[in-house]
């Protein structure tokens, strides 16, 4: 995972689902790589999307980057 990919998936496991406006605030300057970003995750499998919410598609994901990511 790129390390935008990695900042992703670390900002919903302090939450469990995020509005874009939230994400595209908190990437601050890498909010331009969004979309290629979550697509790139949808593709995977990693994301879940709906309307204007993303959040992790995989059970226990969560735990997993808490334990080896962060």
């Amino acid at each position: 995972m790129t390390e935008t990919n990695r900042f992703l998936a670390s900002l919903l496991v302090e939450k469990g689902e995020y509005k874009r406006e939230e994400v595209l605030r908190l990437m601050g300057g890498r909010a331009g790589s969004y979309s290629m970003c979550r697509d790139r995750l949808l593709k995977r499998g990693i994301l879940e999307s709906r309307q204007a919410y993303v959040s992790l598609a995989l059970p226990y994901f969560a735990d997993y980057i808490i334990e080896y990511c962060l």
